[in-house]
């Protein structure tokens, strides 16, 4: 997904209420293709609200993503708080490993 710039890290889907409209508009904006992954945090309410209806969508924790998941999406979307949480924990786990 890097080498094809299919990766996406986005605040769009922080939303002061849930709305499965908004959340498709922000899809269409990001260009998002057919079968898109979005990686989010267990906390952000809104946004899994908003997401999980969505036909093309797959949703997950970013403590649940895996290797699978991303190679049967076409388009990979982090929110900023996921992504912030899933690169802490792989660079604690490595500096664990070292």
């Amino acid at each position: 997904r890097a080498r094809g710039e299919r990766i996406t890290i986005t605040t769009a889907f922080d939303l002061d209420a849930p709305s499965t409209k908004a959340a498709q508009d922000v899809l269409t904006s990001l260009n998002a293709t057919k079968r898109v992954l979005i990686v989010v945090d267990r906390d952000e309410d809104n946004a899994i609200l908003s997401l999980r209806n969505i036909w093309n969508v797959q949703l997950l924790a970013w403590d649940q993503l895996n290797a699978y998941d991303v190679l049967v999406s076409d388009d990979l979307i982090f929110t900023k708080t996921a992504f912030d949480a899933f690169v802490a924990n792989k660079n604690k786990n490595a500096e664990v490993n070292a």
